[in-house]
Formats: structure tokens, C-alpha cells, sequence
């Protein structure tokens, strides 16, 4: 018999916890998959056809906090972009910066962007190492919160590709 009141009642158990409401969903993390639009100007390349202005909108991967856990970053800013493979005119956007709070300006970051020029192709990505100062890349990174939550990034740098050449960009993440 002691069996038979065991078993009931561990299908009564097994039956009161289908009844259980689930559990509340994890929030989304709001620096993920935002509506990205940004602007490349690469000037004195050594390639002219390289020069000029490029443009692309899309999804970013991150674009917002990136601390990882390291108390050094619990203002850091970073973001990835395009969320997917696309034949955009700016291919890639990769910037991180250990902290970058809005309203400030940084010359301490990492960025590489990757361009495409028509059917001509892509050319190595032009990247900014100013956190490292020994490779001479200098730049500055200026974040703004707008209207809406939107966030602003806006870099200028030195770029070494070979030779010097000026990278500026202008990046939009909406809420």
C-alpha cells in the first residue's frame, strides 16, 4: 500500500508542475542586434580609387556595453556590425573602446573598417590601434546619447596601410 501512496503522489507532483506558470524571460540585452547606420571617409590612400565617402545601414551585432566583467570597462563601449554577411559598402565596423561614456571623448580604442568599392572588391581593412601608441595610429573617439536613446560614435584616426592615411567615421546605433 505504501507503494501505491508513493506512486500517487508522485504523479500528483508531476502533474502540479505542468500547472506551474513558466518563468519570466530573460530581458533582451539592448545593446544586441540595433539598427546601425554609419558613414566611412577614407582620404589620402595611396590607391585614389580607394578614396572617398561610404555608406551602409543594417543590423549591428553589439552596439552599446561590452565589460566582459572586468571592473576597467564598466564604461566601455563597443560595436560589431553588419550582423550579417552583406555586400554593403562598408563590409565591417569593429570598435572598442575600455571606456567611452557619453559625452566623452577617448583617444585610447581599437577600430578596423572594411570597405567595398563597386565590383572592384575589397581592400585590406583599415585599421586604427590607438590604444597602441607604438604603432602610430593616433585618434580620437567622440560617443553622444541623442534624442531617443540613439547612440552616436564618431572617430577620426590615423590608419597604416602601407602608409598614413586618414580614417573618418560616423556611426548611428538606434534604441
Amino acid at each position: 500500500m505504501a507503494q501505491s501512496i508513493l506512486g500517487t503522489v508522485t504523479l500528483a507532483v508531476i502533474a502540479l508542475t505542468g500547472l506551474m506558470l513558466p518563468a519570466e524571460a530573460q530581458r533582451a540585452d539592448s545593446t544586441m542586434l540595433r539598427p546601425t547606420s554609419v558613414m566611412v571617409k577614407i582620404t589620402k590612400d595611396p590607391n585614389a580609387a580607394y578614396n572617398g565617402i561610404y555608406t551602409a545601414s543594417g543590423i549591428s551585432t553589439k552596439c552599446g556595453l561590452a565589460d566582459y566583467s572586468y571592473p576597467h570597462r564598466m564604461h566601455s563601449f563597443a560595436v560589431i556590425f553588419p550582423d550579417d554577411l552583406a555586400t554593403i559598402a562598408v563590409t565591417s565596423v569593429n570598435f572598442d573602446a575600455d571606456s567611452l561614456m557619453s559625452g566623452d571623448s577617448v583617444g585610447t580604442f581599437d577600430l578596423s573598417v572594411g570597405i567595398r568599392i563597386g565590383q572592384t572588391g575589397t581592400p585590406p581593412l583599415y585599421v586604427i590601434r590607438a590604444k597602441d601608441p607604438q604603432y602610430g595610429e593616433p585618434g580620437i573617439a567622440t560617443r553622444t546619447t541623442l534624442r531617443g536613446g540613439a547612440d552616436s560614435l564618431h572617430v577620426f584616426g590615423v590608419a597604416t596601410k602601407g602608409t598614413k592615411l586618414d580614417v573618418e567615421m560616423w556611426l548611428v546605433c538606434q534604441p
